[in-house]
């Protein structure tokens, strides 16, 4: 059994979308900072347009005795139209992996790594082409990004597991927190 755990944002020229926050709390992942939410609902088609894929990156953090499989990280974007909706997948590449140890006061420390991951080559020249797809189309009006991750040793059913996922569009900016330390507990279906 594998796991993955995604963030999903909906923006709209007005409007954030939450339906997948709703989704995500079902999952046991709603561990969602205001402060992204906040921060999403300044974004539009056209910052989609702009972003650069080479400085997009995801920090996937999970703990130790579970890992990460950084090869099966995917970044997903859904663009839609009145005509519809299309869907792209685009994978990541591992830059960095860093064990870290969290201290707890009366208590066993935490082991966690932390994942630092851009796109593939491949996937940042398919990210240009979808971006060059969303610019001749007049209508969009909306879309939505994801990032899943799969870990190597998940849990067994019904045990907890702690997720933090964070995304960077813009390479001057800091990392946007989309999951801080998710509990999510592991059931027969994927996550």
């Amino acid at each position: 059994m594998t796991a993955a755990c995604s963030f999903s944002w909906m923006a709209t020229r007005r409007v954030i979308a939450v339906a997948l926050l709703t989704l995500m709390g079902v999952l046991g992942c709603a561990s969602v900072p205001l402060s992204t939410m906040v921060k999403m609902s300044q974004f539009g088609p056209e910052e989609f347009v702009e972003l650069k894929p080479e400085d997009i990156r995801a920090k996937v953090t999970v703990e130790e005795a579970v890992g990460l499989k950084p090869e099966q990280t995917i970044l997903e974007v859904t663009l839609a139209s009145p005509n519809g909706q299309l869907m792209k997948t685009f994978n990541f590449e591992l830059i960095s992996e860093t064990p870290r140890t969290e201290e707890r006061w009366l208590r066993a420390p935490l082991h966690w790594i932390d994942y630092e991951m851009k796109l593939t080559d491949e996937g940042e020249s398919a990210f240009k082409s979808f971006q060059q797809f969303a610019a001749n189309d007049p209508e969009l009006n909306s879309f939505a990004i994801s990032v899943g991750a799969k870990v190597k040793n998940p849990p067994a059913e019904g045990e907890i597991m702690v997720m933090s996922i964070a995304l960077k569009l813009y390479q001057q900016e800091a990392y946007m927190p989309l999951f801080e330390k998710a509990e999510i507990k592991m059931g027969k279906t994927e996550i």
